[in-house]
């Protein structure tokens, strides 16, 4: 029974950053304090929840994976399913990024406090977590991929959130435009995924890896797979030779960098 609850549950965790932010952007720059309690109770919940996720899935329940999918496309023969994967290892990860978004979100409130945008901050900060958080419990590599993408939105909103300087719009502009480069290089392995596989499930993806590895045809396909996923995580991880836009990225402010470069990406 627990193994269906535990996945319902990470999924009801994913929206509450969102709301964070859906509600942040409807209260305006004069409900400071408001802010305040909105983002704390967001953020904080998120991690109770995702620590009681983490304790039972790593030292009560025996399987490793956790599943709970959603059909949300048919086209022809081919179905496309959307939910949420839960093993040891994303409910570490989930554990993580709500932790340290938590701890960032506590810093902000004296970082931030005598900056005029201060609720749009805590709003931008919201929309990071969700993205991450999406990146984590997706089972789907077309989901993972909309939520890489709302991850370089997000980091492209909190790097020039000082909109005045001239730099920090130049920074935001030039970590946008690099991500992409990546971003295209996971698109095509996707899009190698999907040929050889039929499927952008990573549960049918595993499962079917080893009979399809066999295959002498299916090796150039392979290689795409694999390129194609490490050249996202070059651009999104500022590896060489995508990295130039990282020491630029420091112009947003201080704790974007903490959640942005050192912890969750």
């Amino acid at each position: 029974m627990e193994n269906q609850f535990l996945p319902i549950l990470a999924s009801l965790i994913l929206p509450l950053p969102l709301l964070s932010f859906l509600i942040l952007s409807l209260l305006g720059q004069k409900n400071r304090s408001t802010a305040d309690w909105v983002a704390h109770a967001f953020s904080g919940s998120a991690f109770l929840l995702s620590a009681y996720i983490f304790a039972r899935v790593w030292f009560v329940i025996p399987q490793s994976e956790l599943t709970i999918e959603v059909q949300w496309l048919q086209i022809a023969d081919i179905q496309l399913n959307m939910g949420v994967y839960l093993d040891k290892y994303s409910a570490l990860m989930l554990l993580i990024v709500s932790f340290v978004s938590f701890l960032v979100h506590l810093f902000s409130v004296v970082y931030m406090r005598s900056d005029e945008n201060y609720v749009r901050y805590f709003a931008y900060l919201g929309l990071f977590t969700f993205s991450m958080l999406g990146l984590v419990l997706l089972d789907n590599l077309i989901g993972i991929f909309i939520f890489w993408e709302l991850v370089g939105l997000s980091s492209y909103l909190l790097i020039g959130f000082w909109q005045t300087k001239d730099s920090a719009s130049k920074a935001s502009k030039k970590a946008f435009l690099l991500n992409r480069i990546g971003d295209a290089g996971f698109l095509l392995g996707i899009g190698a995924f999907f040929t050889i596989f039929q499927s952008v499930s990573l549960t049918e993806i595993q499962s079917n890896f080893d009979v399809v590895a066999q295959s002498a045809e299916n090796q150039t396909m392979l290689f795409l797979c694999g390129f194609g996923l490490l050249c996202g995580a070059i651009g999104k991880s500022a590896q060489f030779p995508l990295s130039i836009w990282l020491p630029d990225a420091m112009e947003g402010p201080t704790p974007v960098s903490a959640l942005i470069h050192a912890a969750t990406m």
